[in-house]
């Protein structure tokens, strides 16, 4: 009966956690690996490794710092088994900006997020379209919040730049 109650609560733990921070997740992962089947599959295996997480420790799986954690670190673990080129360009931004925006103005920022360095891209990512203080950043990418803070600047100047070159 143990082990039946367990499994349920592991499946309705995980479902909870999808609803919560499912989609941060799929974006999150399509920033990191350029490509929407590519973080389909490394999703599948962010959450096998919370069903495990959640066995050992409960209260972590529900922490959206450690969920992005997680997310974080499998990207990287897929990235280094696989070389895999980035796919075609993926429409992050119909999903987060508004409609308003053109899509010439939309394909521009893509470009000019898609040309920053990885580790550019990323905070540009966790602060803009997931609202993370620089303090959760650094506790998602393992750098110190100066660190995430200079990221930030250095990636919105070039942004600047670049985009203002576009016009």
């Amino acid at each position: 009966m143990g082990l039946i109650r367990s499994r349920e609560q592991d499946r309705t733990r995980l479902s909870e956690v999808y609803d919560r921070y499912g989609s941060d997740i799929y974006r999150y992962l399509m920033v990191l690996l350029s490509g929407r089947n590519f973080a389909e599959d490394v999703m599948q295996e962010v959450f096998l490794r919370l069903l495990g997480a959640s066995r050992k420790n409960p209260e972590a799986v529900g922490n959206r710092l450690y969920v992005m954690q997680v997310a974080r670190n499998e990207a990287f673990r897929a990235l280094k088994k696989s070389r895999r080129p980035a796919e075609d360009r993926f429409e992050l931004l119909d999903v987060a900006a508004p409609a308003r925006i053109s899509k010439v103005e939309k394909l521009a920022i893509q470009e000019a997020v898609s040309a920053l360095p990885e580790e550019q891209r990323e905070v540009i990512h966790l602060k803009v379209f997931m609202n993370m203080s620089f303090a959760e950043i650094a506790d998602v990418t393992g750098v110190t919040v100066n660190t995430a803070a200079s990221r930030y600047r250095y990636a919105a100047q070039k942004l600047r730049e670049s985009l203002s070159e576009e016009e």
